[in-house]
Order: structure tokens, then C-alpha cells, then sequence
């Protein structure tokens, strides 16, 4: 799960004083770090914990009326409006303002954010704050994705058949007594079972292993595979 709690829609974008302006900054640097910590690539994996988000649910859902498909845009539009007003509200532009701290000096409100010329200043209000809405909604929307990273999502994403029939020499079980539900590619071969297992793990990183499994009477698991393939071992 996911938090940045942040101040953007408590500031009064009509009447921008210096307090203010760091109330903004401060909340504008504690986003930045968030999405900076959700995009380092982990040590186990060459992408980072949003890039698995994306590349996931984009298998999952397609890119049409995906319900998570403009998660990761409205993140990164975020995140490239800060840096820009950033620039704009140095350390030291601050301190060469910060006189007019306990006065009632009010400032641009295009420092904050950059007017669209084709706008007013309340519609280039609105626009913005819709870019923290839905920033604050994207949130909300990946923590609800990761409720959903089971069985389902995983097959989904991996391309897998859901019958219990043999598709292009290979056999696909699925299991969700796990956390997170284990997605089985299954090779028969010579009277051993290759098992190739896919599950999630924290954050959408997802693990694989590898085991081999010679036959016996008593399996139950792989019972169906066993008598189609080898109906001589039960003889």
C-alpha cells in the first residue's frame, strides 16, 4: 500500500501568501520523494515497483477501459508539474521574499502553477486542482489493484488458458490456497512432471520456481495429466 498525504487543495490558490507558498513546497517536495521511492527499480527485478504496476495490468486489462490505465500518467503529470514550479520556488527565491512572511503581500498565483493562456486564472485554478484530484484518485485506485493481484490477474497477464486440457504440449493449473494464488505451467516428460510456478509477491514483483515431480498413485493434484499421458503407470 501506497500513502502521500500532501496539503495541495487546503491553500487558497486566490490569495497566495508566503505561508502559502511553503505550505505548497513542503507538500510539493513530500510528493516528489513519494514517487521517487515507487520508482527505484528494486534489487531483484529490472524495473521499478510502478513499472511492474503498469506492465501488469496493461497485460491484464488491455489499454482500452482499463480501470487502472491512467494510474501511472497521472503520477508522472504530478510529478513534471512540481519539478516546473519547483524551479520557479527556490530556496532562495523564498529567502529573498520571506519578508513579506507576516505582512499581507500576496504573490502570483502563477508561481504555483502555469496559467494556460487560452484560460482564465479561476478556469487554470480548476485545471490544477484536478491534477491533484486525480493524483490523489490514482492512488487510490493502485492500492485497490493490489487487492486483485491473484490467480486471475496473474493468468492474465501471463496468457494462460483456463481448461484443464492440454494446450500446445503443455497443462495449466491454477491454485489460490496461497496469498496471492500460484499460476502452474506444466511439461510431461518421460514419467516426470516440470512444474513451472508463477505467484506475486509483495508489490507486484513476481517470483518463479521450478520442480519436478515423479509420478505416483497417490497424487491427486496431477491426477488427469498423469492418466493421459502415462495410462500405463496405473496398470
Amino acid at each position: 500500500m501506497i500513502e502521500c498525504k500532501h496539503k495541495l487543495l487546503e491553500i487558497d490558490y486566490n490569495n497566495i501568501n508566503m505561508n502559502e507558498i511553503i505550505k505548497f513546497k513542503l507538500s510539493a517536495l513530500d510528493i516528489l520523494n513519494s514517487i521517487k521511492r515507487w520508482n527505484t527499480q528494486v534489487a531483484y527485478d529490472n524495473y521499478s515497483e510502478l513499472d511492474n504496476f503498469g506492465i501488469i495490468t496493461n497485460a491484464a486489462f488491455g489499454l482500452m477501459n482499463n480501470p487502472y490505465g491512467n494510474v501511472i500518467r497521472d503520477f508522472l503529470e504530478m510529478k513534471r508539474q512540481l519539478e516546473k514550479t519547483l524551479e520557479r520556488l527556490s530556496e532562495y527565491w523564498i529567502l529573498q521574499n520571506i519578508e513579506f512572511l507576516n505582512n499581507e503581500q500576496t504573490f502570483n498565483p502563477e508561481l504555483l502553477f502555469q496559467y494556460n493562456r487560452k484560460y482564465t486564472k479561476e478556469e487554470s485554478i480548476q485545471s490544477w486542482i484536478k491534477i491533484v484530484e486525480n493524483f490523489d484518485k490514482s492512488i487510490k485506485l493502485y492500492n485497490e489493484a493490489l487487492k486483485i493481484r491473484d490467480t486471475k490477474i496473474l493468468k492474465k497477464y501471463l496468457g494462460f488458458p483456463s481448461t484443464k486440457k492440454k494446450v500446445n504440449g503443455f497443462w495449466y493449473t491454477y491454485k489460490s490456497n496461497s496469498q496471492y494464488g500460484t499460476c502452474n505451467k506444466i511439461l510431461y516428460s518421460e514419467r516426470n512432471i516440470l512444474v513451472e510456478s508463477y505467484h506475486f509477491g509483495d508489490n507486484w514483483h513476481i517470483y518463479t520456481s521450478k520442480n519436478t515431480i515423479k509420478f505416483s498413485e497417490d497424487d491427486t493434484e496431477y491426477a488427469h495429466i498423469w492418466e493421459e499421458e502415462c495410462p500405463e503407470c496405473y496398470i
